[in-house]
């Protein structure tokens, strides 16, 4: 039987009715190819497609049914959610992509197939989350970077936030868009065009703290922030708005700051005890902002410029000798089992615990990074000449930004490391892929890090050869150093720290470098 692609609508809708769950349905009729069902205006023997979304063990899914004559067929796929707006959405999403290759269905299993891969395939990219608003805001985040002029910026920044409303069902505040545009309109249609330039100029005056909700909401738009720094770099910049507060600026009109203003609060920000490291990153914070401004045609001319204060003092380098690192990794390793009585629960423990610091002295990742490692994220090269680490954000895993996403080869001897052994203890007794390599939660990320932190404080203290600052970024900085002394291509090194090119020698010491040839270089380090 041949499914053709004349398509209509069934009038009537088959519900499912069993105790265990509810369903809704919907249904659409394909006409059989043969001609004298064609020309039946009844449609007595035409065979049916019932599409029927239910509900079993707090989970949508959604069956295709097929009735004939002959015989019944049918097939079920998940939905992915427990949402029923969701689960309607991708009944819906499923039932269009369905009808959009119907004619070239040759029969029900021909059919089945595909949507057994549609579902697989696309509802997976899609995980609680409304594919059509979120569709249109990667759109516009990818639009948001061709854009060219100011108009495009405020267009995009505007339909970026409707997108976004809509995925919130933010109903109100939708309707605050729609009043606002309404009473741009009024004002449009009883002024020409020099006039409505000039109220949209006045309009457009913002207050500092105003300014700052535009420009945090435009890294969250653009997603130039990650998810998992949004909330923090968030309150930093708005807590400049205090300082502003302090030196009587927080009414007024941004476009009427000047530079003498932004020196005022400089001086506030420098009067309040922060390192001057956190006085220059505020310091940028507030040309960022004003930038912003500038961009969106708010004030003519930003005047923050020059306002950076200089560090004429020499910093003590944060990068750790060889003798240093080994004497850390030793401790973890062995001291820290024999200085001190411990619980078996807290021994068991550390067994695993212990290859934290010996990893992040080999890569150069961060903790975060290092502590949401699964048994899948150590992986073997294609060739097999090497094992690697792969630093992503699959599932709940979480990045500072999008260039910390990598792959970090794993030197077998660096710093005494021994690779077989951790493949057998940490590894490979891992049950799952899934399964934290350190038998940690990432729910419990912060905690983790907190613990760590307390180990290498306890290692400080009882031992006095130890930096006195010393934390697990150290060896961080150790890998940059690292790298630059033995002059490795930034390209290289951009790789393995997840910097952007910019930055990688700038702030620690050509992308796509394959695993295997980065693992050459890195073997250079140690050797």
């Amino acid at each position: 039987m041949t499914f053709n692609n004349h398509l209509k609508a069934s009038n009537s809708q088959e519900v499912t009715k069993r105790s265990h769950y509810a369903s809704l349905s919907q249904s659409v009729c394909f006409p059989s190819s043969n001609p004298s069902n064609s020309i039946n205006p009844h449609y007595r023997n035409i065979p049916k497609i019932y599409f029927t979304t239910i509900k079993k063990e707090n989970t949508f899914y959604l069956r295709v049914s097929h009735r004939d004559q002959l015989q019944n067929e049918s097939v079920t796929v998940s939905l992915r959610t427990n949402n029923r707006r969701e689960a309607m959405m991708n009944t819906d999403y499923l039932k269009e992509r369905l009808l959009e290759q119907a004619g070239s269905f040759v029969s029900f299993d021909h059919m089945r197939a595909a949507l057994k891969e549609i579902a697989q395939t696309e509802l997976v990219r899609r995980p609680k989350v409304d594919w059509f608003y979120r569709g249109n805001i990667i759109i516009a985040q990818e639009a948001l970077q061709e854009a060219q002029t100011v108009e495009q910026v405020r267009f995009i920044q505007s339909y970026s936030d409707i997108m976004k409303k809509g995925l919130q069902s933010d109903t109100e505040g939708l309707l605050s868009i729609v009043d606002s545009v309404s009473e741009v309109s009024r004002v449009s249609e009883s002024t020409n065009v020099n006039s409505e330039r000039s109220k949209h100029r006045v309009n457009n005056v913002k207050t500092f703290s105003q300014m700052v909700e535009d420009y945090i909401n435009e890294k969250e738009v653009s997603g130039s922030w990650t998810a998992a720094t949004l909330g923090t770099k968030a309150a930093t910049v708005r807590k400049l708005v205090s300082y502003f507060e302090a030196c009587s600026l927080q009414d007024k009109p941004i476009d009427q700051i000047t530079r003498q203003d932004l020196l005022e609060v400089r001086t506030a920000l420098s009067n309040d005890g922060l390192k001057l490291s956190t006085v220059n990153g505020q310091i940028r914070n507030i040309v960022a902002v004003f930038k912003y401004a500038e961009l969106l045609d708010v004030i003519p001319k930003s005047p923050a410029v020059k306002l950076l204060l200089k560090d004429r003092d020499n910093k003590d380098s944060k990068a750790l000798t060889e003798s240093e690192v080994n004497n850390v990794l030793s401790y973890f390793k062995h001291g820290y089992f024999t200085e001190a009585k411990r619980s078996k629960k807290t021994t068991e423990a550390m067994e695993f615990i212990k290859w934290i610091p010996q990893l992040a002295a080999i890569t150069g990742a961060r903790l975060n990074e290092i502590l949401q490692l699964r048994k899948g994220d150590i992986k073997q090269s294609d060739n097999g000449l090497c094992w690697f680490i792969d630093i992503n954000d699959k599932d709940d895993n979480v990045l500072k930004n999008k260039s910390s996403a990598r792959i970090v080869p794993l030197v077998n001897g660096a710093y005494g490391f021994d690779l077989e052994l951790f493949l057998n203890e940490v590894v490979n007794t891992c049950n799952d892929d899934s399964d934290n390599i350190f038998r940690l939660k990432n729910s419990d990320r912060q905690l983790n890090s907190i613990k760590i932190g307390k180990l290498l404080k306890a290692y400080r203290d009882n031992h006095s050869e130890a930096p006195e600052t010393l934390t697990m970024h150290y060896f961080r900085h150790t890998m940059a150093t690292l790298c630059l002394n033995k002059k490795m291509p930034e390209s290289f090194a951009k790789e393995i720290l997840g910097h952007t090119q910019s930055i990688t020698y700038g702030l620690y010491g050509s992308a796509g470098v394959d695993v295997e040839t980065m693992y050459k270089e890195m073997v250079k380090l140690w050797s």
